[in-house]
């Protein structure tokens, strides 16, 4: 069959190449096509979405990151092994000084002064991350501080708690005579 279309060609060439289409031939045919239909998934948009997807993992990663390196310091001793010492040694005294106080049944009345200190030392810890490292000392000292001050309000009531029952013991005797 492909011989008998290449001799029709060749014998009526003459004929193809000075006749033209009908000038309105392309709009019968665009008439006799189905209607065009949309594809199913819409591929450019996907692909769209997902690097905004991938874009927005990337800057949450990068922010949380970043939120991390910002945050507090937990320990003195991130910053050396000496000031960690120092910061386990009170928090060993003020630990010791607590339960002496719940010996009492008295830690209730000075929880929260200790805690609003607590919270002032994260306060400080959180400032210290921000700190140039060359200005960290005046930091470090005022941490420091608040460590001696929460020892020393501890071993103050301790210390009236004390003089409190052994004066309740000395008048329990005199009466007793």
């Amino acid at each position: 069959m492909k011989d008998r279309l290449e001799n029709f060609v060749r014998e009526n060439r003459t004929d193809f190449d000075h006749k033209s289409p009908p000038a309105d031939l392309w709009a019968k045919v665009e008439a006799g096509l189905p209607a065009k239909q949309r594809k199913l998934f819409p591929w450019k948009a996907f692909s769209i979405a997902a690097g905004l997807l991938v874009l927005l993992g990337l800057v949450g990663t990068w922010s949380y990151n970043q939120g991390m390196q910002q945050g507090t310091i937990n320990s003195m001793a991130e910053i050396s092994s000496e000031l960690g010492e120092i910061e386990k040694h009170y928090q060993s005294e003020i630990k010791n000084k607590m339960a002496q106080l719940a010996s009492f049944n008295k830690e209730d009345e000075v929880k929260s002064d200790i805690k609003e200190m607590e919270e002032f030392l994260n306060e400080l810890k959180t400032d210290l991350k921000d700190t140039p490292k060359n200005e960290r000392e005046v930091v470090i000292q005022a941490m420091i501080a608040n460590y001696q001050s929460r020892v020393d309000l501890l071993e103050r009531v301790l210390d009236r708690l004390q003089f409190n029952s052994t004066n309740k013991l000395s008048k329990d005797e005199t009466k007793s005579i």
